[in-house]
C-alpha cells in the first residue's frame, strides 16, 4: 500500500498526462490527465490500437505504444513496475512543435545545399594532395552528412508523428532487412564494431512503407553504435511469430539508458547532457513507424546488454496493388542511406570521396 501511494504521489507531480494500472485496470490518473476520457476502473484492453500483443506478454523495460482515447490515436509509454503499469501520454502539442522544426529545415537546406556543391568540387582536387588535407576534406564531408540527416528528421518528424501515412505496398521484409544489415555491418567495421545478424531462411512478404521501415531500422542501428565501444559486437535479430515481426538490436551494456522519455526528446528544455542522446527525433520515426504498421517498440536492458526490439503486423494486401507498386521520391536525394543514417558513427575516412549530390 505505501509503495503504491508513492508511485501516486510522483504521478500527481508529473507535468505530463500520465496514469497507473493494475492487473490491466486504471487505477489512477493523474490531474494532468483530466481531458483524456481516463476514469479509475476501466480495462486498459480495449483502450490499445496499436502494441495489444506485445503489451500482452510485457513484463519489464519500457514499452512503447498507441491508444485511441476519445476516438484520437495518443502514443504512449508504458513502464512495470510489479503488477502496476504507469502509461505516460505524448505531450498534446507534439505535432505543431514539430511542424515548426520542419519549417526550420526548410530554412536550412538551401544553405546545406550550397556547401554541400562546393564540397563535392573540391573532393576530385584533393585526391592527390597530402593525407591532412585529405583527412580534413573528408571530415567536413562527414558533418555535411550529419547535417543532412538531422534536417531530414527534423523535416519529417511531423508527417511520422501524425499517423496519416499507411503501409502501401508489398515489401519482402527479410530481403530489404538483410541488404540494410549487410550494409551496416560493412561500414561499422570501419569503426571496430561487428554487426552480426540472423534472419529466418523463408521470404516474408507483408504490407508496409521500405522507406520507413529502412530508416527506422537504420536509427535503431545507429544508436547501438552510438553507445558501443571499439571491438564491441552488435547483434540484429528478426523473428517472425503469430503472424507479427519482432526486430531487435542488442548491445553490450557499458553504461544505463537516458533518464526521460526516449520518444520526445526534442520537447525538452536545452541543457548539458551526453552528446549522444541527441533530440530524439530519431526514436521518434521508429516508435511512429512501429505503430504505422501495427507494431510497439520495447526497450529493456540487463548489466550485459541493452535490448531494442521494433514490432510490426505482418499483413496482406490486394493482389493488384501487388502488380502497380508505388513509385517512391528517395527521401534522401539518391545519396547513400547508410553514410546518411550512420554518419553519427562512422569514421571520417568514409567520406573521404564520397560526394553529397
Amino acid at each position: 500500500m505505501e509503495e503504491r501511494n508513492e508511485i501516486k504521489t510522483m504521478l500527481e507531480l508529473m507535468l505530463h498526462p500520465a496514469f497507473l494500472t493494475e492487473d490491466g485496470v486504471i487505477s489512477y490518473v493523474n490531474r494532468a490527465a483530466a481531458g483524456y476520457f481516463l476514469e479509475v476502473g476501466q480495462s486498459i484492453g480495449p483502450m490499445i490500437s496499436s502494441g495489444a500483443e506485445e503489451y500482452a506478454e510485457f513484463r519489464s523495460g519500457c514499452l512503447y505504444l498507441t491508444l485511441s482515447l476519445g476516438g484520437q490515436p495518443i502514443g504512449a509509454s508504458v513502464k512495470a513496475m510489479e503488477n502496476t503499469h504507469i502509461f505516460t501520454l505524448e505531450e498534446s502539442m507534439e505535432v505543431p512543435q514539430l511542424q515548426a522544426l520542419a519549417l526550420a529545415a526548410m530554412e536550412l537546406r538551401e544553405p546545406l545545399n550550397g556547401i554541400a556543391s562546393l564540397t563535392d568540387r573540391m573532393l576530385p582536387e584533393i585526391a592527390g594532395q597530402s593525407d591532412t588535407i585529405r583527412l580534413q576534406a573528408s571530415q567536413l564531408n562527414r558533418r555535411l552528412y550529419q547535417l543532412q540527416r538531422i534536417i531530414l528528421n527534423m523535416s519529417d518528424g511531423a508527417s511520422y508523428a501524425s499517423r496519416k501515412n499507411a503501409p502501401t505496398e508489398c515489401v519482402e521484409v527479410c530481403g530489404l532487412i538483410e541488404e540494410i544489415l549487410e550494409k551496416a555491418a560493412e561500414l561499422e567495421k570501419q569503426a571496430g564494431i561487428c554487426l552480426e545478424y540472423t534472419l529466418p531462411c523463408e521470404r516474408i512478404f507483408t504490407a508496409a512503407d521500405s522507406g520507413k521501415l529502412e530508416r527506422a531500422i537504420y536509427n535503431l542501428l545507429s544508436n547501438a553504435f552510438k553507445y558501443s565501444r571499439e571491438g564491441d559486437t552488435v547483434q540484429a535479430k528478426l523473428i517472425e511469430k503469430n503472424k507479427r515481426l519482432y526486430f531487435s538490436v542488442i548491445n553490450p551494456s557499458h553504461e544505463p539508458l537516458p533518464q526521460g522519455n526516449l520518444y520526445n526528446r526534442f520537447l525538452r528544455s536545452p541543457g548539458l547532457e551526453d552528446p549522444r542522446n541527441g533530440i530524439g527525433l530519431g526514436m521518434l520515426l521508429v516508435r511512429s513507424t512501429a505503430a504505422m504498421h501495427g507494431g510497439a517498440v520495447l526497450i529493456d536492458q540487463t548489466e550485459d546488454s541493452t535490448r531494442v526490439t521494433l514490432t510490426m503486423r505482418i499483413q496482406q494486401i490486394p493482389s493488384d496493388t501487388v502488380r502497380s507498386p508505388v513509385l517512391q521520391i528517395d527521401y534522401a536525394g539518391e545519396r547513400d542511406h547508410g553514410l546518411i543514417e550512420l554518419s553519427d558513427v562512422l569514421p571520417a575516412h568514409c567520406y573521404e570521396t564520397e560526394k553529397m549530390h
